[in-house]
């Protein structure tokens, strides 16, 4: 069972507003109470019923996956939101401006994938062709 955490974050950051921390602690506090609840669920599902096109336990496990996945996202995000913000810096600010041409099209492109998607949106760096992406 999952237990929603306290962030020392919530009480605000610089640059974004005490409601914009406590609608996403409210969406972390959804997220948790779900799979607690698709947790009990699965636990009398029929698994001979299992099927690649629609059964229950393919409907519980995506639902599942899907709100683990939120819930540990939320917490890397409140535990990780400090400093003033702005523009980086040093090795990522070169590496966003050879990858994207510049700061602002790499933020053009990070809003309009956050609008695209479903769920979270994700800056990353792989390490075995050292790209970011």
């Amino acid at each position: 069972m999952f237990e929603a955490k306290q962030f020392e974050s919530i009480n605000g950051v610089e640059g974004m507003s005490a409601r914009l921390m406590g609608e996403h602690y409210k969406l972390y506090e959804g997220y948790v109470k779900k799979a607690n609840e698709i947790t009990e669920s699965l636990k009398n599902v029929d698994l001979s019923k299992a099927n690649a096109t629609q059964s229950d336990l393919r409907a519980l496990k995506m639902g599942y996956s899907f709100a683990v996945n939120a819930i540990k996202s939320h917490e890397l995000y409140f535990d990780n939101l400090s400093g003033k913000g702005g523009q980086p810096q040093g090795w990522l600010g070169s590496k966003i401006e050879e990858s994207f041409g510049s700061f602002e099209n790499w933020q053009a492109d990070m809003k309009a994938t956050g609008i695209a998607a479903r769920g979270w949106v994700w800056f990353a760096y792989d390490w075995q062709n050292g790209s970011i992406f």
